[in-house]
Protein backbone atom coordinates (compact mmCIF):
# COMPACT_ATOMS: atom_id res chain seq x y z
CA UNK A 1 0.00 0.00 0.00
CA UNK A 2 1.30 3.45 -0.96
CA UNK A 3 0.72 6.37 1.40
CA UNK A 4 1.30 10.09 0.93
CA UNK A 5 1.11 13.00 3.36
CA UNK A 6 0.14 16.49 2.15
CA UNK A 7 1.36 19.35 4.35
CA UNK A 8 -0.71 22.55 4.49
CA UNK A 9 1.17 25.48 6.10
CA UNK A 10 -0.51 28.20 8.14
CA UNK A 11 -0.65 31.91 7.44
CA UNK A 12 -4.22 33.04 8.09
CA UNK A 13 -5.24 32.32 4.49
CA UNK A 14 -3.28 35.47 3.64
CA UNK A 15 0.12 33.87 3.10
CA UNK A 16 1.88 30.53 3.51
CA UNK A 17 4.27 30.10 6.43
CA UNK A 18 7.75 28.94 5.47
CA UNK A 19 8.26 27.54 8.99
CA UNK A 20 5.42 25.05 8.53
CA UNK A 21 6.34 23.66 5.14
CA UNK A 22 9.62 22.00 4.16
CA UNK A 23 10.73 21.46 7.78
CA UNK A 24 7.55 19.46 8.38
CA UNK A 25 8.10 17.42 5.21
CA UNK A 26 11.66 16.68 6.36
CA UNK A 27 10.38 15.44 9.73
CA UNK A 28 7.77 13.21 8.09
CA UNK A 29 10.41 11.80 5.76
CA UNK A 30 12.57 10.83 8.75
CA UNK A 31 9.64 8.63 9.77
CA UNK A 32 9.73 6.96 6.36
CA UNK A 33 6.65 8.71 4.97
CA UNK A 34 6.27 10.21 1.52
CA UNK A 35 5.31 13.86 1.97
CA UNK A 36 4.97 17.14 0.08
CA UNK A 37 3.90 20.74 0.71
CA UNK A 38 0.78 21.99 -1.06
CA UNK A 39 0.70 25.72 -1.68
CA UNK A 40 -3.05 26.29 -1.61
CA UNK A 41 -4.60 29.64 -2.68
CA UNK A 42 -4.19 32.57 -0.28
CA UNK A 43 -5.16 36.23 -0.16
CA UNK A 44 -7.89 37.22 -2.60
CA UNK A 45 -7.58 33.82 -4.26
CA UNK A 46 -8.56 32.04 -1.03
CA UNK A 47 -12.25 32.92 -1.09
CA UNK A 48 -14.37 29.84 -0.34
CA UNK A 49 -14.66 27.31 -1.95
CA UNK A 50 -11.32 27.92 -3.73
CA UNK A 51 -9.13 26.41 -0.99
CA UNK A 52 -11.35 23.36 -0.49
CA UNK A 53 -11.47 22.75 -4.24
CA UNK A 54 -7.70 23.16 -4.53
CA UNK A 55 -6.92 20.75 -1.70
CA UNK A 56 -9.30 18.19 -3.11
CA UNK A 57 -7.65 18.62 -6.50
CA UNK A 58 -4.25 17.92 -4.93
CA UNK A 59 -5.62 14.80 -3.24
CA UNK A 60 -6.93 13.56 -6.59
CA UNK A 61 -3.56 14.28 -8.23
CA UNK A 62 -1.68 12.31 -5.58
CA UNK A 63 -4.07 9.39 -6.00
CA UNK A 64 -3.61 9.56 -9.77
CA UNK A 65 0.14 9.37 -9.09
CA UNK A 66 -0.34 6.10 -7.21
CA UNK A 67 -1.15 6.94 -3.58
CA UNK A 68 -3.66 4.57 -1.99
CA UNK A 69 -4.03 6.50 1.26
CA UNK A 70 -3.79 10.25 1.81
CA UNK A 71 -3.13 12.05 5.09
CA UNK A 72 -3.36 15.80 5.59
CA UNK A 73 -1.11 17.64 8.05
CA UNK A 74 -2.15 21.25 8.64
CA UNK A 75 -1.06 24.16 10.82
CA UNK A 76 -3.27 27.04 12.01
CA UNK A 77 -5.28 28.14 8.94
CA UNK A 78 -3.70 25.19 7.13
CA UNK A 79 -5.18 23.06 9.89
CA UNK A 80 -8.57 24.48 8.99
CA UNK A 81 -7.94 23.70 5.32
CA UNK A 82 -6.93 20.14 6.20
CA UNK A 83 -9.88 19.60 8.50
CA UNK A 84 -12.27 21.13 5.98
CA UNK A 85 -11.12 18.76 3.24
CA UNK A 86 -11.45 15.84 5.66
CA UNK A 87 -14.92 16.77 6.91
CA UNK A 88 -16.82 18.81 4.31
CA UNK A 89 -19.59 16.94 2.48
CA UNK A 90 -19.40 16.24 -1.22
CA UNK A 91 -15.98 14.57 -1.52
CA UNK A 92 -15.65 11.84 -4.13
CA UNK A 93 -13.84 8.57 -3.41
CA UNK A 94 -10.75 10.01 -5.10
CA UNK A 95 -10.89 13.03 -2.75
CA UNK A 96 -11.20 10.97 0.41
CA UNK A 97 -8.94 11.89 3.34
CA UNK A 98 -7.76 8.86 5.30
CA UNK A 99 -6.17 10.63 8.27
CA UNK A 100 -5.77 14.21 9.53
CA UNK A 101 -3.17 15.75 11.84
CA UNK A 102 -3.95 19.32 12.91
CA UNK A 103 -1.59 21.64 14.78
CA UNK A 104 -3.14 24.62 16.65
CA UNK A 105 -5.91 24.72 14.03
CA UNK A 106 -8.50 27.34 13.25
CA UNK A 107 -11.71 25.35 13.76
CA UNK A 108 -14.76 27.55 14.30
CA UNK A 109 -15.55 30.39 11.92
CA UNK A 110 -18.45 31.27 14.20
CA UNK A 111 -15.99 32.44 16.85
CA UNK A 112 -14.69 36.00 16.56
CA UNK A 113 -11.09 34.93 17.15
CA UNK A 114 -8.59 34.84 14.28
CA UNK A 115 -10.68 37.21 12.18
CA UNK A 116 -7.95 37.32 9.53
CA UNK A 117 -8.63 33.73 8.50
CA UNK A 118 -12.36 34.40 8.34
CA UNK A 119 -11.88 37.61 6.36
CA UNK A 120 -9.69 35.94 3.73
CA UNK A 121 -11.79 32.76 3.52
CA UNK A 122 -15.38 34.05 3.47
CA UNK A 123 -15.30 37.79 4.26
CA UNK A 124 -16.25 39.52 7.49
CA UNK A 125 -19.76 40.16 6.20
CA UNK A 126 -20.47 36.47 5.48
CA UNK A 127 -23.81 35.07 6.62
CA UNK A 128 -24.18 33.01 9.76
CA UNK A 129 -25.05 30.07 7.52
CA UNK A 130 -21.76 30.30 5.61
CA UNK A 131 -19.79 30.74 8.84
CA UNK A 132 -21.42 27.59 10.20
CA UNK A 133 -20.82 25.69 6.94
CA UNK A 134 -17.09 26.39 7.22
CA UNK A 135 -16.77 25.57 10.93
CA UNK A 136 -15.08 22.19 11.32
CA UNK A 137 -16.78 21.18 14.56
CA UNK A 138 -20.18 21.45 12.89
CA UNK A 139 -19.12 19.20 9.99
CA UNK A 140 -18.03 16.15 11.98
CA UNK A 141 -19.93 12.92 11.27
CA UNK A 142 -19.25 9.31 12.29
CA UNK A 143 -17.73 8.81 8.82
CA UNK A 144 -14.86 11.22 9.55
CA UNK A 145 -11.30 9.85 9.38
CA UNK A 146 -9.08 9.58 12.48
CA UNK A 147 -7.79 12.92 13.81
CA UNK A 148 -4.74 13.95 15.82
CA UNK A 149 -5.06 17.49 17.22
CA UNK A 150 -2.70 19.49 19.40
CA UNK A 151 -2.70 23.03 20.77
CA UNK A 152 -1.27 25.12 23.60
CA UNK A 153 -3.31 26.72 26.36
CA UNK A 154 -1.31 29.95 25.99
CA UNK A 155 -2.05 30.39 22.26
CA UNK A 156 -3.22 34.00 21.93
CA UNK A 157 -3.69 34.04 18.16
CA UNK A 158 -5.91 30.95 17.82
CA UNK A 159 -7.27 30.19 21.30
CA UNK A 160 -7.31 26.58 22.43
CA UNK A 161 -11.13 26.74 22.47
CA UNK A 162 -10.93 25.91 18.75
CA UNK A 163 -9.37 22.52 19.40
CA UNK A 164 -11.69 21.81 22.33
CA UNK A 165 -14.70 22.36 20.07
CA UNK A 166 -13.31 19.95 17.50
CA UNK A 167 -12.39 17.38 20.13
CA UNK A 168 -15.89 17.46 21.61
CA UNK A 169 -17.46 17.05 18.18
CA UNK A 170 -15.19 14.11 17.32
CA UNK A 171 -15.99 12.47 20.66
CA UNK A 172 -19.73 12.99 20.22
CA UNK A 173 -19.61 11.36 16.78
CA UNK A 174 -17.49 8.45 17.97
CA UNK A 175 -14.57 9.33 15.69
CA UNK A 176 -11.19 7.89 16.67
CA UNK A 177 -8.98 10.80 17.70
CA UNK A 178 -6.23 12.11 19.95
CA UNK A 179 -6.28 15.62 21.48
CA UNK A 180 -3.26 17.06 23.28
CA UNK A 181 -3.20 20.45 24.97
CA UNK A 182 0.11 21.68 26.38
CA UNK A 183 0.15 24.38 29.08
CA UNK A 184 2.81 26.63 27.55
CA UNK A 185 3.74 27.88 24.10
CA UNK A 186 3.01 30.66 21.66
CA UNK A 187 1.13 30.26 18.40
CA UNK A 188 3.06 28.88 15.42
CA UNK A 189 5.42 26.48 17.20
CA UNK A 190 5.76 24.14 14.18
CA UNK A 191 8.14 21.42 15.45
CA UNK A 192 8.38 23.07 18.92
CA UNK A 193 12.13 22.64 19.25
CA UNK A 194 13.13 26.07 20.58
CA UNK A 195 13.89 27.10 24.16
CA UNK A 196 10.67 28.22 25.79
CA UNK A 197 8.41 25.91 23.79
CA UNK A 198 7.82 23.85 26.93
CA UNK A 199 6.12 20.47 26.91
CA UNK A 200 4.87 21.04 23.38
CA UNK A 201 8.19 19.56 22.28
CA UNK A 202 6.48 16.21 22.87
CA UNK A 203 3.97 16.62 20.05
CA UNK A 204 6.12 15.03 17.34
CA UNK A 205 6.83 11.91 19.38
CA UNK A 206 3.15 11.67 20.34
CA UNK A 207 2.18 12.06 16.69
CA UNK A 208 4.69 9.41 15.64
CA UNK A 209 3.24 6.96 18.17
CA UNK A 210 -0.27 7.75 16.94
CA UNK A 211 0.71 7.28 13.29
CA UNK A 212 2.20 3.94 14.23
CA UNK A 213 -0.97 2.93 16.08
CA UNK A 214 -3.07 3.94 13.07
CA UNK A 215 -0.99 1.70 10.80
CA UNK A 216 0.89 4.42 8.93
CA UNK A 217 4.26 3.37 10.35
CA UNK A 218 5.56 -0.15 10.93
CA UNK A 219 5.25 -1.50 14.46
CA UNK A 220 8.26 -1.24 16.72
CA UNK A 221 9.97 -4.61 17.00
CA UNK A 222 13.32 -6.23 17.84
CA UNK A 223 14.80 -5.23 14.50
CA UNK A 224 13.51 -1.63 14.61
CA UNK A 225 14.87 1.49 16.30
CA UNK A 226 13.33 2.36 19.64
CA UNK A 227 12.68 -1.23 20.73
CA UNK A 228 13.54 -2.34 24.24
CA UNK A 229 12.86 -5.83 25.51
CA UNK A 230 9.57 -5.89 27.38
CA UNK A 231 8.64 -2.36 26.35
CA UNK A 232 7.32 -1.05 23.05
CA UNK A 233 6.70 2.70 22.79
Amino acid sequence: MTDHVIVLPGGGYGRLSDNESTTIVAWLETLGLSASVFRYPVGKAARHPAVLDAVRGEIRARRDAGADRIALVGFSAGGHAAGHAALAPGATDAERVDLALLSYPVVSILLDTHRGSRENLIGLDASAELRAATSLDLLVTPAAPPFFVWHTAEDAAVPVQHSYLLGMALAAAGVRHALHVFPRGRHGLNLARLDGDGDAVQWTSLAEAWLREEGWLPPVGPDRPGFRAGHAH
